[in-house]
């Protein structure tokens, strides 16, 4: 059996790459003969590191300069042929195209023709071939364009299982006219990921904090205070860290997509420079580079409480069961710390309040232990709901396959 995994895979985002590994990993254990090949940003990427075919998710490259000359001369037509002759050539012999988890339907830092109209076109290829479509633990919204709000609504008009992974993108996508009464809402894929071996940490050193650092510079692309958002992002958080460190905290920096590099960098020299003349800040910041979501974990793991924004800093904190607090750039981290009874700990990037930031944190020191309580419990239920898609989601795929003589679906749980 043949199934296509489309997503933004292989671009530095490694919760992005977590949840493709999630499916991945679903999939081939519970599928004997499933052929994968996935459909994203960087081929190359995800073959050497999932060891599965992939191909380019966009349109045809033209690398020759008078092959590109001749097509724009005929208005792009030959390019945009090639192109779609490709995708149905890429699905040809494909039984189900599933789009696994990832924020996948919104613009952040995208254009109208950014990745909701990839989906839309790679669904309609499948939707003339027959292909089955699904959509696992999404995220959706928001769409500021009503040409993505159009092309969101017609991808999942097309699909034969959809789920959510939180309210937000249900309520949402029901607000742009999607018919959402049936869809399922369940934890986010990357939840499936097994967590790293916890060590013990010793109670008598000195607190670690894991901080996310985030290249963040607003939500549009095009957003004329991109610079100011993030410089005064950075002032913030860095007055943040110098707060931690001289209270005696030890201070791990961590990220979540290769773009957060120049962030990480400019927050090092920042707070050095602040406290340059200061020796307790010597040795108090540690950065190690991580490049997935099981180095994530292992790092969130050397921590004793984590503060961050990326959705995925979050989801992996919670679920190594870590107390954090939450400076997010969308409703989807608020949606997703309610679940596991946290709003008091939420505060959004834009908005940043620093005193409110300390409060917050002492808060959490005064509740360390009955907040680890609130957020293990959780996540024993979240476990239990991952493991009721998994048996949905593989049911599914058996009802609208034929199965192959000797071949059986075994819709059991991870």
């Amino acid at each position: 059996m043949k199934i296509a995994l489309l997503g933004q895979f292989g671009s530095g985002n490694s919760g992005n790459d977590g949840s493709l590994e999630a499916m991945i990993k679903l999939l081939q254990s519970r599928i004997p003969d499933v052929e994968l090949h996935s459909i994203c940003a960087n081929p190359r990427t995800i073959t050497d590191r999932y060891h599965i075919a992939a191909s380019w998710h966009g349109r045809l490259v033209l690398r020759n300069p008078l092959l590109r000359k001749l097509s724009k001369l005929l208005g792009d037509v030959p390019r945009n042929v090639l192109s779609i002759y490709i995708m149905i050539r890429t699905l040809k012999q494909v039984r189900w195209l599933i789009i696994p988890g990832t924020g996948i339907l919104d613009d952040y830092q995208d254009s109208a023709f950014g990745w909701p109209f990839v989906v839309f076109r790679w669904c309609l290829i499948a939707r003339l071939l027959r292909v089955k479509i699904a959509f696992v633990s999404i995220g959706a919204g928001p769409l500021h364009h009503p040409f993505g709000r159009w092309v969101a609504r017609s991808a999942l008009k097309w699909a034969s299982y959809r789920s959510y992974r939180d309210e937000f993108t249900k309520n949402f996508l029901g607000s742009i006219g999607v018919e959402v009464k049936g869809d399922f809402v369940f934890p986010d894929i990357a939840f499936n990921l097994p967590p790293p071996p916890m060590h013990q940490i010793n109670s008598k050193a000195h607190k670690t904090v894991g901080v996310g650092v985030m290249n963040y510079r607003g939500w549009s692309k095009a957003d004329p205070d991109a610079e100011l958002i993030y410089r005064t992002y950075q002032e913030k958080l860095s007055q943040f860290i110098i707060y931690l460190i001289n209270r005696g905290f030890r201070v791990r920096l961590l990220t979540g997509d290769i773009g957060d590099q120049v962030a990480v960098s400019e927050m090092t020299q920042k707070v050095r420079g602040s406290m340059s003349k200061d020796d307790t800040a010597k040795g108090a910041v540690f950065y190690e580079e991580t490049t997935d979501l099981h180095e994530l974990m292992q790092q969130i793991d050397k921590t004793d409480m984590v503060v961050a924004s990326r959705y995925h800093n979050i989801v992996c904190a919670l679920k190594m069961g870590k107390p954090l607090i939450s400076i997010g750039y969308n409703d989807k981290n608020d949606f997703l710390m309610a679940e596991f009874s946290q709003i008091p700990f939420c505060q959004r990037i834009e908005s940043l309040d620093l005193d409110r930031l300390q409060e917050q944190f002492d808060r959490l020191l005064q509740n360390y232990d009955s907040i680890k309580s609130d957020i293990k419990a959780a996540n024993v239920n979240f476990s239990v709901r991952s493991n009721e898609q998994n048996c949905i989601l593989l049911e599914k795929i058996q009802a609208f396959t034929p199965i192959t003589s000797g071949t059986e679906v075994a819709a059991t749980t991870l």
